[in-house]
């Protein structure tokens, strides 16, 4: 029986020094999976975010004349910024799609102008064959 007691010990003993030695590469490997999970919860709540905004576009319910800093407050950042030239007209262009999905998104582009307020928008249906940039800009909302 002692010899027995003595054998359990000594198997704790040993494995928990085993597992003392591979401590750190336990440690790296839950902080990656910690780091997948905060990953995975902000690519949903930005695609929340931008089914909102594409609902508003829809919706025809987006406002001109908003400043920037309401629309990131309700929409989140864009994906990309980028200076465009329209009409004569010097415009910031923000891009908005789902997260991961790159080439078949659905994308809403918002134009700013040098004050800083939202003057246009359009949006892009997926799967077009040259998704680089948008197709045209419709004049109403410009």
């Amino acid at each position: 029986m002692k010899k027995i007691f003595f054998l359990m010990i000594s198997i704790l003993i040993v494995s928990g020094c085993a597992k003392l030695e591979h401590l750190d590469k336990l440690l790296v490997l839950k902080d990656m999976s910690d780091e997948q999970a905060r990953m995975q919860k902000y690519i949903e709540e930005q695609d929340k975010k931008f089914e909102k905004l594409l609902k508003a576009v829809k919706d025809r319910t987006l406002v001109k004349n908003v400043r920037d800093q309401s629309i990131v407050r309700m929409y989140g950042e864009p994906l990309g910024k980028r200076e465009v030239e329209k009409n004569n007209q010097k415009l910031e262009r923000w891009n908005y799609r789902y997260q991961m999905t790159y080439f078949e998104s659905e994308k809403v582009y918002l134009y700013f102008n040098e004050e800083k307020r939202l003057v246009g928008w359009e949006h892009v249906a997926g799967n077009l064959p040259d998704e680089n940039e948008p197709k045209s800009l419709e004049e109403e909302n410009l």
